[in-house]
């Protein structure tokens, strides 16, 4: 909502609310996916690659990998990938939140599949956008955009996920 007021034009929005079940992993910020979408060749679009990102105790109220949050990787079933990753210096891995204790491998992302038909849905307006990282954050109403991104570190997606130069070169054949 924009309000014009004496002092200039300010901007506001609601709080984001997370998902209960998100909140069961770290409730003291807005933890959120990164998914990577692609349009290939023929200008159909998908999804390349998907991580979630965590806080922690350490990291406040943010999920930042750089300020020390973990990044890890969504199998085909929507649950978490075995190990969370740390960016160096921050620590190595780790198969459990280090403040739930809940296991990563037992933890299934709510909504996946109705957040990938979103993103998929929203880059299909931007035509000349090869590729963007979308942040999502999963509230008990749905998935909630937070941004997209040009520049969203491949780097980070192959480390918590998968090798990707075959699948991105196999989409332009």
């Amino acid at each position: 909502k924009k309000v014009l007021s004496g002092k200039g034009m300010y901007l506001f929005q609601e709080a984001v609310v997370q998902h209960e079940a998100i909140s069961k992993l770290n409730a003291g910020a807005i933890n959120t996916l990164r998914i990577i979408t692609v349009r290939n060749k023929k200008g159909e679009v998908s999804v390349l690659s998907s991580i979630f990102r965590c806080g922690t105790r350490k990291t406040g109220n943010v999920d930042n990998w750089a300020a020390g949050g973990l990044a890890i990787g969504i199998d085909e079933n929507g649950y978490l990938k075995k190990y969370g990753f740390y960016k160096p210096g921050h620590g190595l891995k780790t198969d459990t939140h280090p403040d739930s204790g809940i296991v990563f491998e037992q933890f299934k992302i709510p909504m996946l599949q109705e957040t990938y038909k979103m993103v998929c849905k929203a880059h299909e307006s931007f035509y000349r956008i090869g590729t963007i990282g979308w942040d999502i954050a999963i509230t008990p109403d749905g998935p909630c955009f937070i941004e997209g991104n040009d520049n969203f570190e491949i780097t980070l997606m192959q480390a918590c996920d998968r090798p990707l130069k075959r699948e991105w070169l196999a989409l332009f054949k």
